[in-house]
């Protein structure tokens, strides 16, 4: 019984030390912003300026305006790891990444699936509330 409960905790602590989730980086990322944002260029670029717990991350968009730079206060929450199938056996799933609610603040719209892959280095922001997707991409 005692090799069976240190087993769980052992596998139960391996579960939550694999728990990594794919955030923004602190990179200038190229924007399709779609009309996403008011007075954006478009296509333009965005900084993401984010710290907090892992599970809600805060802090600002800054983003290319006709003439400068504008910015807004954002946030990530409720990470949920993105799993795809593994193409090789065994049939397992691996994460590429992160899907978070993404919303701007204090009122504006929110993006309910905004999915960070491919390590952080692109961004696509879908099913928001202002009916603009938009995707970002460092490079």
């Amino acid at each position: 019984m005692k090799k069976l409960v240190a087993f769980g905790l052992l596998f139960a602590t391996a579960a939550l030390a694999a728990q990594a989730y794919v955030t923004p980086l602190p990179y200038r990322y190229r924007c399709d912003y779609n009309f996403s944002i008011q007075g954006a260029t478009d296509p333009g670029y965005s900084y993401f300026t984010v710290s907090g717990d892992p599970t809600l991350l805060r802090g600002t968009e800054d983003y290319t305006v006709t003439g400068g730079w504008d910015h807004r206060k954002i946030a990530f929450a409720k990470p949920v790891d993105h799993r795809v199938p593994n193409p090789e056996p065994p049939p397992v799933y691996i994460i590429d990444g992160t899907t978070y609610e993404f919303t701007i603040n204090p009122y504006g719209p929110q993006c309910k699936n905004t999915l960070v892959t491919n390590g952080g280095y692109t961004i696509y922001f879908d099913d928001c509330t202002d009916g603009h997707r938009r995707t970002c991409w460092v490079g």
